[in-house]
């Protein structure tokens, strides 16, 4: 499920008006239609045109999907994830800590389930030592600074102004890690599942494993998002 550029395959800007989407539309159709066309690929040309016209022309899809396009490198994650299960989850949880990976996944999976009538709850998960994107999520005002104290140095910095304000709108819940839950979680990847992953990927197996209750009976998503490891400084 590769993120497609519907401006680039319509080859308009992504200010153009609806008129000028539509003339787009038209003429490459017209190109391309499998009826008419003797391009190799014209069948999967014709596809492309077609899927592009059906979300720029609605206002509604296209505000989605220029918010998801915004995000569409940090959402990349969370398309490859969903594509590669066999039932949609009710929840997809991910590290947070700029926010960037937590924001992109929000925008992408509350999109893709709107657009197939289906619904998911976006996650993030952070340690307690550093729990600025917890404490900003739920006061409602950002943490601009905080001196973290965490194994999980991926997840030290501050969440992002921009990526804030997403994640106050679309993320559903932000949940909390021990340092122990971490060192444990990354232990189970690593000795279970033959992973190599860093403390900050392990937060969000971590923040399952301390939060039973909320995810029990529940399909669950989790975004493994690194293995920048030191090996002779593993926490075990």
């Amino acid at each position: 499920m590769d993120f497609q550029d519907y401006y680039k395959i319509l080859s308009v800007a992504p200010d153009a008006d609806s008129k000028t989407i539509k003339t787009a539309y038209r003429k490459l159709a017209r190109k391309y239609h499998p009826d008419v066309s003797e391009h190799h690929e014209a069948e999967e040309k014709f596809k492309q045109i077609a899927e592009a016209y059906e979300v720029l022309k609605d206002p509604k899809k296209r505000a989605q999907y220029d918010e998801l396009r915004e995000h569409g490198g940090q959402g990349t994650a969370a398309l490859e994830t969903l594509d590669q299960l066999d039932c949609f989850p009710d929840i997809i949880i991910t590290p947070v800590g700029g926010g960037g990976l937590l924001a992109g996944t929000a925008v992408a999976a509350h999109a893709i389930a709107q657009n197939t009538g289906k619904t998911i709850r976006v996650i993030g998960a952070e340690p307690q030592g550093a729990s600025d994107a917890w404490q900003g999520f739920t006061s409602g005002q950002r943490v601009e600074s905080q001196v973290p104290e965490t194994i999980a140095d991926g997840l030290r910095s501050t969440l992002g102004i921009s990526n804030f304000s997403i994640i106050t709108e679309q993320v559903n819940d932000i949940v909390l890690a021990s340092e122990q839950a971490i060192v444990d979680a990354m232990r189970l990847v690593w000795m279970r599942m033959k992973i190599v992953i860093e403390p900050s990927a392990a937060v969000a197996v971590a923040a399952v494993m301390e939060n039973r209750e909320m995810f029990s009976g529940k399909r669950v998503a989790t975004i493994l998002s690194g293995g920048n490891v030191d090996l002779d400084a593993l926490p075990w």
